[in-house]
């Protein structure tokens, strides 16, 4: 008598299918769940659990609930793999023939796709997994190129199109593309520029900040509310606690002259999510996009002071170590 398979069902839903919804809502989450569930009942087949991952790329690699799907499958939890269709599961080509052609094979899995009518048990499947696996590469190679000549359109045209608009700054309700001034956080940003001007240092005005109990930039984005995390946050970040790196990056922040300054990185590959940044002169900056928070007597004072405070620590550095530098050697210079 031939066992009742233990299914791992699986939905994914990414942000390129969340705006097909708008028309057409044959895509969802729940939709998904209730055709295979309603397929497993059918069949009186036991479903293990239900795996969603809801806003996930089919080429994302860090998927939580497929990697909690894989882990079930390599634990002998589940015995069948039930998708709408395989791009569901994923439509990176490395990724199926990995898993469905290897890995299932040798954990005893049953990969079933319904819509597309895929299953790893029919003699057929491999020929056509490999025309579904090279049509799904090509959709999200297609899709990855359409949205960055979309972003690099937008940028051109001076539309800000990040998630967090810079400290000092909100993102225009009226205008999700752009930027106004933050009259709460803005004049924090001036007193951070006309303090460094003035001959104060990143440590003293990082002290005069923390002593005046201003929130630094992250911890005033989650106050108001914002899902902001910093991903280089360390012990005093959070606290809550400005640190000198922040100053820099502010003093060194051409956003608060007025330019839209992005496209400051980009993906390495439509595959991988790992950024590359930039060539400098190859930013893309729209000058007056939006209010300026300093002038620009201020920011060329505030540049020529930082310009010159690395030269001098350069110097300084050759003259302390002046045998150990060769041809080969570099010096790094953090300037307080």
């Amino acid at each position: 008598m031939q066992s009742i398979p233990k299914v791992g069902i699986y939905c994914r839903l990414s942000i390129e299918d969340k705006d097909k919804l708008k028309t057409d809502d044959s895509q969802s989450i729940q939709n998904q769940k209730a055709m295979l569930r309603d397929y497993c009942h059918e069949r009186d087949w036991e479903i293990y659990d239900i795996y969603c991952d809801d806003g996930y790329s089919g080429i994302d690699r860090t998927r939580p609930a497929f990697h909690r799907l894989l882990a079930d499958c390599e634990a002998g939890k589940i015995n069948l793999v039930l998708c709408k269709d395989q791009s569901r599961f994923s439509r990176d080509t490395v990724v199926i023939e990995q898993y469905i052609n290897d890995k299932f094979l040798e954990w005893g899995i049953r990969f079933i796709g319904v819509a597309d009518h895929a299953d790893s048990d029919s003699e057929m499947y491999s020929t056509m997994r490999l025309f579904t696996s090279a049509y799904n590469e090509m959709y999200v190679k297609d899709i990855s190129a359409k949205i960055r000549r979309t972003l690099t359109y937008k940028r051109e045209h001076g539309q800000f199109i990040g998630s967090f608009a810079p400290y000092g700054y909100q993102i225009d309700p009226a205008d999700h593309h752009h930027l106004i001034i933050d009259a709460e956080t803005a004049p924090t940003v001036q007193l951070i520029f006309e303090r460094y001007i003035q001959g104060n240092g990143y440590r003293k005005i990082v002290q005069e900040l923390n002593k005046q109990g201003i929130l630094n930039p992250s911890a005033y984005k989650q106050h108001t509310g914002s899902r902001y995390r910093n991903g280089n946050a360390d012990a005093s970040t959070a606290k809550d606690l400005w640190t000198q790196s922040t100053i820099a990056a502010i003093l060194r922040n051409e956003m608060y002259t007025g330019t839209l300054v992005q496209g400051k990185s980009h993906p390495i590959s439509y595959k991988n999510k790992k950024r590359k940044n930039v060539s400098k002169d190859a930013w893309i900056r729209i000058p007056n996009a939006h209010e300026a928070i300093i002038d620009q007597e201020t920011w060329k004072r505030t540049q020529e002071r930082l310009n010159s405070a690395y030269s001098c620590v350069f110097i300084k550095a050759l003259r302390h170590f002046p045998l150990c530098l060769g041809k080969s050697d570099v010096v790094y210079a953090v300037v307080p």
